[in-house]
């Protein structure tokens, strides 16, 4: 849509193919690409280039166990994808008898949440693999990035019983995901009261993330995606307040998130480089009401981009996003 001198967001709309529910979206090598899962929880991609129809493809399974799929970006020739596998064990409980011909009750109980990461050349063919480097029992990926050097995702720790996140998580690789090594969380903001990381984005030669617990939300930097300190005020600006991602388009900021009180999106934008932010006002077909669900957001050259669900169904949505002075 045309760039005009108004506060908007979101000029059109599409819905993806099948169901599931879409919970990020990225743009490279002349395709958008989105990941989340099925209605079956299995975790799928949706692919569209050019003017085809998108078509959902599903996420390669490294191991046995659970996959869940977050985050996705572009990186070099090809693209990376973000999440846990839940690996659990399995427990016979044995009939007491008192039933001829009670069969035993079968459980299963969580053993460990391992942060993975997912490759594809073409948003078909997926290959997986679940990363070291944690010694949390639980741990989940929510959102990556990367430049021409790095690849940073972002997540976090979850409790001993792997339901809830604790504290903040950061994985890093130099060498195309080869190896990952532990990002540095600066020790007054080394946990998170009941929340994670949930977004990140690199300007130039700096790195944001947003975070979200039972609070709200919060902005974090970082001078080289290594060591991470929180953004002085964020916190206060953002209470009450979730974030579910950044993206940045030609020096300015975007923000999606989602109010605590109503589960009503919020969109926010940033000129000075996230120190002061202000509301973008919803579209005609914005991703906004009570039937709504909104995962992610990231910008590219021609727009800025949403994924969600709108009355259960997956849509993305796409709008100029700029604010006039």
């Amino acid at each position: 849509a045309a760039e005009t001198p108004s506060r908007g967001m979101a000029d059109s709309a599409t819905r993806l193919a099948g169901d599931g529910q879409p919970r990020s979206v990225c743009m490279g090598h002349g395709r958008a690409l989105v990941v989340g899962v099925r209605d079956d929880g299995e975790p799928v991609s949706w692919t569209k280039a050019g003017s085809s129809h998108w078509h959902a493809h599903t996420l390669d399974r490294p191991a046995l166990g659970e996959p869940d799929v977050w985050g996705v970006a572009a990186h070099g020739s090809r693209f990376v994808a973000v999440g846990s596998m839940l690996q659990q064990q399995v427990r016979h409980v044995v009939a007491d008898g008192s039933v001829p011909g009670d069969p035993a009750t079968v459980t299963f109980t969580a053993s460990h949440r391992l942060p993975t990461v997912w490759w594809t050349a073409d948003g078909v063919r997926w290959m997986g693999r679940m990363l070291g480097g944690v010694d949390e029992p639980h741990a989940q990926l929510i959102s990556v990035s990367c430049n021409s050097e790095r690849v940073v995702a972002v997540g976090s720790t979850l409790d001993a019983d792997g339901a809830q996140a604790s504290a903040a998580l950061v994985l890093l690789s130099d060498d195309d995901g080869r190896t990952w090594r532990r990002g540095e969380i600066a020790p007054a903001d080394a946990t998170l009261a009941e929340g994670s990381l949930t977004g990140v984005a690199v300007a130039g030669d700096r790195w944001f993330a947003t975070s979200s617990d039972i609070e709200g939300g919060a902005l974090w930097a970082s001078d080289d995606g290594l060591r991470w300190s929180s953004v002085a005020s964020s916190a206060q600006q953002f209470r009450g307040i979730t974030l579910q991602g950044i993206g940045v388009r030609r020096g300015r900021f975007y923000l999606a998130g989602t109010m605590l009180t109503d589960q009503s999106p919020r969109y926010f934008t940033s000129t000075d480089g996230c120190r002061t932010w202000h509301r973008l006002q919803p579209g005609p077909r914005a991703l906004t009401g009570a039937d709504v669900t909104v995962n992610d957001l990231t910008a590219a050259s021609n727009g800025v981009v949403v994924v969600g669900t709108l009355d259960g169904a997956p849509v993305i949505e796409g709008g100029t996003g700029d604010v006039g002075h």
